[in-house]
């Protein structure tokens, strides 16, 4: 999929979730200790072999800089290319948030003309779920369509419904040949289960117009404003990708807590049969913990508190060696007959990825 770009959407920090967001987004809330809630889009993307990913901010956005940095855990610091962070400009008029998905695009027209990528991907990071979009990419070619929105099966009780946020749930109505005849904004009791979990595929060039006649005509809900609008007129031909792996929506408390305790089940981990990667930021694990380091062969080693020094002419670290210790006993002095030891200081963070050859669960949080 190296004719197709990835576009994040990050939602301000919303009411559902209270104090968790009153200083950051939601696609940097942690999870399951030491992930944040982006790295399942991203490791999505990446996974996909997308190479080009650009993420929208909003306010609030600083602790998803820091966790994000130059891209680097995820492959996508090249020069052409890459990870694109695309944060607010701040006016008079604009104070950091956009009035809608539709807004937000419009921003960054220039990130997307200078993109050279056929087909754009445009998801949003409030979903967590494991997948490739290798097969979607392969529908949307083989059925024609203009857009592709990617669905979940999902009965009414799987789903949050709040005051604040049934008005924002979309259900889709998809005949058997996976064309989308009718969307529902909001709805109180569905006539549909299909969960749209806000996953779109088209081509760059299909976006970039609807982004202009969006702004000509003053829209910025791109679900109520835009595709339900031209889904009912059939001008544009638009399909149902059926994902029915596990997914959950990051959208209030209890579905924040369900998530995490979700993933200490085994067979949610293992749910998926095509187990993938998840890629996490290199400084955020313990350093007295096992794990797979890129930079020594792939090994598995242990990082204790003062790591352990290669043993160079004799010498090796002493557990109890200190900074003014050189000789490693105590008061600085030898015995007769005693080997020296040296102290051997290490940088204090080492690479971490979850290898790619040790395959293992979906969502499988434990280090390889």
């Amino acid at each position: 999929m190296k004719d197709t770009m990835g576009v994040i959407y990050t939602s301000q920090n919303d009411l559902s979730l209270r104090e968790l967001t009153v200083s950051r987004s939601v696609a940097a809330l942690p999870v399951a200790g030491r992930y944040r809630l982006i790295d399942f889009t991203l490791s999505n993307l990446v996974n996909s072999g997308i190479r080009n990913v650009g993420i929208i901010m909003q306010r609030n956005y600083h602790s998803l800089m820091d966790h994000i940095g130059s891209g680097m855990e995820w492959d996508l610091h090249t020069r052409t290319d890459g990870l694109h962070i695309l944060p607010p400009f701040l006016t008079r008029e604009n104070v950091g948030t956009y009035e809608g998905i539709l807004d937000a695009l419009y921003s960054n027209m220039g990130y997307l003309t200078r993109s050279t990528q056929t087909y754009v991907i445009l998801t949003s990071s409030k979903t967590a779920l494991n997948v490739t979009f290798d097969d979607m990419l392969r529908f949307h070619e083989d059925s024609g369509n203009d857009i592709t929105l990617m669905y979940s099966p999902k009965a009414h009780d799987e789903v949050d419904n709040t005051p604040t946020l049934t008005p924002r749930h979309v259900y889709m109505d998809v005949d058997d040949y996976g064309h989308v005849r009718d969307i529902e904004i909001g709805p109180s009791a569905p006539s549909s289960n299909n969960f749209y979990i806000d996953v779109m595929l088209l081509k760059r060039s299909l976006l970039l117009q609807m982004i202009d006649q969006a702004h000509a005509h003053g829209m910025h809900d791109l679900n109520r404003d835009f595709l339900q609008r031209y889904i009912r007129s059939g001008l544009f031909r638009v399909g149902g990708y059926c994902f029915r792996g596990y997914n959950r929506r990051i959208a209030t408390i209890n579905s924040y807590y369900r998530f995490n305790m979700d993933l200490l089940r085994p067979e949610v981990r293992r749910r998926d049969a095509r187990p993938l990667p998840l890629r996490l930021l290199r400084q955020e694990f313990s350093p007295g913990r096992r794990l797979r380091d890129r930079g020594h062969g792939g090994k598995q080693h242990s990082l204790p508190r003062r790591a352990r020094g290669p043993r160079r002419g004799g010498a090796r670290c002493h557990p109890h060696a200190g900074r003014g210790d050189r000789r490693g006993s105590p008061g600085g002095k030898r015995d007769p007959g005693q080997r020296r030891h040296r102290q051997v200081r290490i940088p204090p963070h080492h690479p971490v990825v979850l290898s790619h050859r040790h395959r293992q669960g979906p969502n499988h949080l434990t280090e390889s």
